[in-house]
């Protein structure tokens, strides 16, 4: 795959990836609409986050935009808006214009392809698929915080385009992620070790489990978006930036 390819691939994976959430959220009142070049994902939840409307597509307009924002808010919800950087300079002023600020960091949008040989985890690592029985297990170890834990919730494990993988060491839970497919696409998300357990290789293993996940359905490609702290590891990985993010959010 080219470099247009893969950033396609990231850019089409991340808008699944907050669709898929749409179903499984508590207050069943999300939805998905598009407006012009522009995706609106309104989860239902009251975190602007999980309301984004994503701004892929170099077709889209500040109309667009303010049509998307405008219908999520009228849902009652708060918006956000995923922008692709190289859309920025041509988009920046509606974003703003709709009260919304841009984050500091600018997350790179990542690709591993062509996916290599996975390596094992650490020996005092064992990685399982989380079943109903272990799902508590599973936020324990990424220890996101009660908000994750109302937009992850059990139904996720009856849903196909995701799989959910917890770590443990000396039986307890220490470190999870994500894998969200899409087509030939595995997304790797949620990747988190509690803080007692990190700095042992953990995140990267789970990483690595979450892009096996993807393998044994059929994907071939890997992506993820990147926090500052964990950006180098990705790239030691393998993983090579394709793409940048800006998200807008409402001024604190």
């Amino acid at each position: 795959m080219n470099a247009d390819a893969l950033r396609e691939a990231c850019d089409r994976n991340l808008t699944a990836a907050f669709a898929a959430l749409v179903p499984h959220t508590e207050a069943g009142n999300g939805e998905i609409r598009s407006f012009g070049a522009v995706v609106a994902v309104a989860t239902g939840l009251p975190i602007a986050f999980y309301n984004p409307v994503m701004v892929t597509d170099p077709r889209a307009t500040g109309e667009d935009l303010s049509a998307a924002v405008g219908w999520i808010r009228a849902l009652g919800f708060p918006a956000s808006i995923q922008l692709r950087a190289d859309l920025r300079e041509r988009l920046e002023s509606a974003a703003r214009g709709l009260g919304l600020e841009p984050a500091s960091w600018i997350t790179p949008g990542m690709a591993l392809y062509p996916i290599p040989r996975i390596p094992s985890p650490p020996p005092e690592l064992r990685i399982e698929l989380v079943a109903a029985e272990s799902f508590g297990d599973w936020h324990a170890g990424i220890a996101y915080g009660p908000n994750f834990q109302r937009i992850f919730v059990p139904s996720l494990l009856d849903d196909p385009a995701f799989r959910l993988l917890v770590g443990y060491a000396d039986d307890q839970a220490v470190a999870g992620a994500a894998a969200i497919m899409s087509d030939e696409v595995v997304g790797v998300y949620a990747v988190g070790t509690a803080e007692h357990a990190r700095r042992r290789g953990f995140g990267e293993a789970l990483t690595w489990a979450a892009v096996r996940a993807g393998v044994e359905v059929g994907c071939n490609v890997a992506v993820l978006q990147s926090s500052e702290m964990a950006a180098k590891l990705y790239r030691q990985m393998g993983f090579v930036d394709v793409c940048r993010y800006v998200e807008y959010a409402p001024a604190s």
